[in-house]
């Protein structure tokens, strides 16, 4: 096998890229030594030793980037001379690794070194991303490095199976990053104590910030009530889901907040975490209190007897002294044309608005607030695209129009960042980033005409097949004759693997008359054809095959199928595939257009980034483990499906109401009536 000692260098001031990957340049001349071991279907894979007479532990596998280094020489990145222990200059040894001899690999465990990288939007589809692009192998114990929008990210590689060293090429790769929630936070987090009305004391550094946490109850609504010393100069950040608010990531995505410190009122949780941060603008400590408690709902006051609501500060009054209170409230208070809120006129001057920000009023009492309300929100801030903006114009940026925001491929389901406009008038309109039109220009085989079509063009083109009919049906079309409908029913009997497709056994059975009694009607179809196991697809009532593993029936099956790269059993590669499945269905939608699956874009109440849609499709996927699944199916399939959920809530259980379905020959009223009499 090819050995080989090489100097090591670091690389180049303009070759940074060079750090973030695990692929080495060798000197052109290790290109012929090496050519009888090059093969087109497989990349080289080298390990690396720091000495001659070094170990296998204290190696670091690696793959061969290019062949431009200097004679005698080799470029690594700094964190492999780190994992080995050498530095610009040393002598290492390179051995060639036979593929065979570096396992696939199956899983990885791996920890954030760098605090920073945890506050990443999706940080899982980052580092399946960059080790896609720019990893060809990983070793266990080693700390690699990867880039986001060009800041630099350590990371441990703590487990790795099924070797120490295993390459990612050609693999289905699990990424465990349960690490990454143990977050070791920059300032102190305080827990809180739930609905406690005498709230938690706080002292906060002067411009430092600390993180406080609670455990409320999901879909509850809160508040969060302040009580800070007099003097007290403190900014609040709330995020109501399993996100860390801090004034740096504010102007990433919008949070609730108060620059003067005020309470926050009617919050509803997402999640089962609040984390509150207060940040402390002055050159002193800040002293105060935090309170979470469940929001009260105020009583109806027109329901107490005795009690009229003034008309100018909607307060409740008993009746007896209404018009003495008119009297006074109408001469000394007034209600604000912005905020609606009841003032003192003796304090209307002070209650002033910002006329930037009518749409989210805020009261700036002093010209403290006021100017801090203008530094924070109208003073334009830099994103790191370069472009100047306000604060909100800067958030709704960074959502939708900055170059750098990370997108995941609705064709790759990688993360890439969006790139400048794309200039393809189609595909901009189409909304496909200038990635997505790149990867979308990839080709596959339509099962239906054997063309092959551009990804970004499948969706149109199945539409054209769906919309198009032979010549010989471009009249009124022909009803089907009974024996024929029951030679389609049987022969998809057949494929689901139940029974045969004798076709004297099918014209018996089409000749056997429909039920016309109130008696439970008989099986149509052989007794070795009743179902017993029927599809876990919660839109699907099919059938499934006895030697299934998947619970599925073949029509959901199929489904899935066109979104896998071979044939599908219970594991990784099926999730995979089921992944897929979901995940065009949030972006695209089925071809049903009347589809009743809330887990489909046709019939969503509201439409999902492909970003979004990835991390719902995740979590579909994730209940196959309990043999659940959402999947889209035919207009057929879902007339079938809605029918039996109809019996159903007549009080019958779905097995059986399945069961009785099938043997009325799919008869609503016929399986009803079966179902009644059964009961009695």
């Amino acid at each position: 096998m090819w050995q080989q000692f090489f100097i090591c260098q670091a690389p180049a001031a303009h070759e940074v890229q060079r750090n973030f990957t695990d692929l080495v340049s060798l000197p052109s001349t290790a290109l012929s030594s090496l050519q009888s071991f090059v093969t087109s279907d497989a990349p080289l894979y080298l390990r690396l030793y720091p000495s001659a007479i070094a170990k296998d532990d204290a190696s670091v596998s690696a793959g061969v980037g290019d062949f431009s280094a200097p004679d005698n020489t080799i470029i690594l990145p700094a964190w492999m001379m780190a994992a080995i222990g050498a530095k610009p200059g040393s002598k290492i040894r390179i051995d060639l690794v036979d593929a065979d001899s570096l396992p696939k690999a199956d899983f990885c465990r791996i920890r954030a070194v760098d605090g920073s990288f945890l506050k990443l939007p999706n940080a899982r589809a980052i580092l399946e991303s960059e080790f896609s692009a720019k990893y060809r192998t990983l070793t266990q114990g080693v700390q690699i490095a990867v880039e986001y929008n060009g800041q630099p990210y350590a990371l441990a590689i703590e487990d790795l199976e099924p070797a120490r060293s295993c390459r990612l090429f050609d693999t289905e790769l699990v990424v465990d990053l349960q690490g990454l929630t143990a977050m070791e936070s920059e300032a102190e987090v305080l827990e809180v104590p739930y609905n406690h009305s005498e709230g938690m004391s706080v002292t906060v550094a002067p411009h430092s910030s600390v993180l406080l946490r609670c455990q409320a109850p999901s879909k509850d609504n809160i508040d969060v009530l302040v009580t800070w010393s007099e003097g007290s100069d403190l900014e609040l950040y709330i995020a109501t889901d399993d996100t860390q608010p801090s004034p740096t990531t504010f102007t990433d995505t919008p949070r609730d907040y108060r620059e003067d410190g005020a309470d926050l009122r009617g919050l509803h949780l997402s999640s089962d975490n609040l984390t509150i941060c207060l940040y402390n603008a002055l050159d002193t400590p800040s002293d105060g209190s935090v309170a979470v408690v469940r929001q009260k709902i105020a009583p109806q006051t027109q329901a107490i007897e005795g009690n009229i609501i003034c008309s100018n500060c909607n307060e409740p009054v008993p009746e007896a002294r209404i018009q003495t209170h008119l009297a006074f409230c109408e001469r000394h208070n007034t209600r604000c044309l912005v905020c609606n809120q009841v003032v003192a006129k003796a304090k209307l001057a002070e209650h002033r608005h910002c006329q930037l920000c009518l749409d989210r009023p805020v009261v700036l009492s002093s010209e403290a607030l006021r100017n801090k309300h203008d530094r924070i929100f109208h003073q334009p801030r830099r994103c790191d695209c370069g472009v100047e903006l306000p604060l909100l114009e800067l958030q709704a940026h960074k959502r939708t129009a900055c170059p750098l925001r990370s997108v995941c491929c609705r064709y790759c389901y990688l993360n890439h960042p969006a790139g400048e406009a794309n200039p393809s008038h189609r595909d901009r309109l189409a909304g496909l980033t200038t990635h997505e039109s790149e990867c979308g220009s990839r080709t596959e085989v339509c099962s239906t005409c054997g063309q092959r079509v551009k990804l970004k063009d499948f969706e149109m083109h199945s539409k054209l097949h769906a919309m198009a009919k032979p010549s010989s049906q471009a009249g009124k079309p022909q009803p089907r004759s009974a024996a024929e409908l029951a030679r389609l029913r049987d022969a998809a009997w057949a494929r689901a693997g139940f029974g045969d497709d004798d076709p004297s056994t099918l014209e018996a059975q089409s000749s056997v008359p429909p039920p016309t009694s109130v008696d439970p009607p008989k099986m149509q179809t052989a007794p070795d054809r009743e179902p017993t196991r029927f599809c876990k697809n919660a839109q699907c009532v099919y059938a499934v095959p006895n030697d299934s593993k998947l619970e599925l029936c073949p029509t959901c099956l199929q489904q899935v199928e066109r979104h896998a790269a071979g044939p599908l059993v219970p594991g990784q590669p099926f999730l995979a595939a089921l992944f897929k499945a979901y995940h065009a269905q949030l972006t695209k939608g089925c071809d049903n257009v009347d589809c009743s699956n809330p887990h489909c874009r046709r019939s969503a109440t509201e439409s999902y980034s492909a970003t979004q849609a990835a991390a719902g499709a995740m979590k579909l996927a994730q209940l196959a483990s309990t043999q659940v699944y959402h999947i889209c199916v035919d207009p057929t399939a879902a007339k079938h499906a809605a029918a039996v959920s109809s019996i159903c809530d007549m009080g019958f259980a779905k097995h059986a109401a399945c069961q009785a379905y099938y043997k009325t020959g799919f008869d609503l009223a016929a399986t009803i009536t079966y179902l009644l009499n059964q009961a009695t």
